[in-house]
């Protein structure tokens, strides 16, 4: 005769929506069974894990009977508590994505979740909320459209009947019909989902791309209007980067125009920015890497001259003659008159200091430069 496998529960993990079932299994195929507490306790470290098994691990180690009691109290404490059970449905009906068109699925699941809070009502108080129009409406932000269309039509039916708004359960069935119309079999086949490519795909085919662009000839995609005609005069006989017009703007008025256009500095184009540029544009007048429409840009931006650079038309340098006694300046078109110099003989010439008395020196006038005071002895 055929045996069948000895039932028994499933392994907690933690997750405080599974564990009203979890105890009732335990409970009835280990806990209420006759075996002492110490094969009851094993049963329980071999059937929680993860967050569960982290909560009564400590209890494991204490000695005596009162080891399992300790153990089943602490997971009664922490997962079996009403509000967070209540808390733990709510939480995921709120952090549940919005279904996708198409998504029968998706849609399926939701339904069964929700059946299940609708049963979790009977047991659970806390989630008598669910029946509120508020906690409705971001339940439905998670539906199709035209579900929300269909539901929004039916509650206004029910609430000028029965003056009330529809309850929790009166949702649910709505949701399970609807559900059931959208996974009809029969058409299944016909209704394919949109798929949504994942992060890794969506990597692999920007990479592909960016592989096959470097593959091919590197062209510079000009804007068409820059080639056909002149953006800032609008006019067709001569380009952007020829236009005189901008030549003679100042310099903000040229930058302030080109960064409205979103235009390359160095070629005019549009497509891209100048760190960017590959050809720079020469200049027909310079022959530089700059578009013909810049050309004074440079000229402009240089520093200001001295006065005595703008005064001066010719070049001078001084050349001295032979004598060593004057320095005479020759000008490029014109002779300017010397300037008389001490001559460096009289200069290097220096009389020894005399010393006179204090009767002579008030007859002989003081000179107006003397090299050396004379000292008083």
């Amino acid at each position: 005769m055929n045996r069948l496998p000895p039932p028994e529960p499933v392994i907690f993990d933690g997750n405080p929506i599974t564990y009203p079932d979890w105890i009732f299994e335990f409970d009835n195929l280990v806990g209420n069974k006759q075996c002492t507490m110490i094969e009851k306790l094993h049963y329980l470290k071999r059937y929680v894990k993860d967050k569960a098994l982290e909560a009564v691990e400590g209890y494991f180690l204490l000695p005596g009977q009162d080891a399992y009691t300790q153990a089943r109290a602490a997971l009664e404490r922490r997962f079996g508590n009403p509000f967070t059970v209540a808390e733990a449905f709510r939480t995921k009906i709120e952090t549940r994505p919005c279904i996708r068109p198409k998504d029968t699925d998706a849609l399926r699941k939701f339904s069964d979740f929700l059946n299940q809070c609708q049963t979790a009502q009977t047991s659970f108080p806390q989630l008598q909320m669910l029946d509120d129009s508020r906690e409705n409406k971001k339940i439905i932000s998670r539906l199709l459209d035209y579900i929300i269309c269909k539901w929004v039509r039916y509650a206004t039916n029910y609430h000028n009947r029965h003056n009330a708004f529809p309850k929790f359960a009166i949702f649910t069935q709505f949701l399970t019909r609807e559900t059931d119309v959208a996974c009809n079999p029969i058409f299944m086949e016909s209704i394919k989902p949109e798929t949504r490519p994942s992060r890794n795909e969506r990597r692999t085919y920007a990479t592909q791309q960016s592989r096959q662009e470097q593959s091919q000839p590197i062209t510079r995609a000009s804007n068409t209007s820059s080639t056909t005609e002149c953006l800032y005069c609008n006019m067709s006989n001569h380009t952007t980067s020829e236009c005189g017009v901008i030549n003679r703007l100042p310099i903000n008025e040229q930058h302030g125009f080109l960064r409205k256009m979103h235009l390359c500095f160095t070629c005019l184009d549009g497509s891209h920015g100048y760190r960017q540029c590959i050809k720079p544009a020469k200049c027909k007048q310079c022959n530089g890497n700059r578009p013909s429409a810049l050309h004074n840009t440079r000229a402009n931006t240089a520093p200001a001259s001295t006065p005595q650079s703008q005064n001066s038309q010719y070049q001078i340098w001084p050349v001295q003659s032979s004598c060593n006694q004057n320095t005479t300046l020759r000008v490029q078109g014109q002779q300017t008159q010397p300037k008389p110099t001490q001559p460096q003989s009289n200069q290097a010439q220096t009389k020894p200091a005399q010393h006179k008395s204090p009767a002579q020196q008030t007859q002989e006038p003081a000179k107006p430069q003397a090299p050396e005071k004379p000292e008083f002895q």
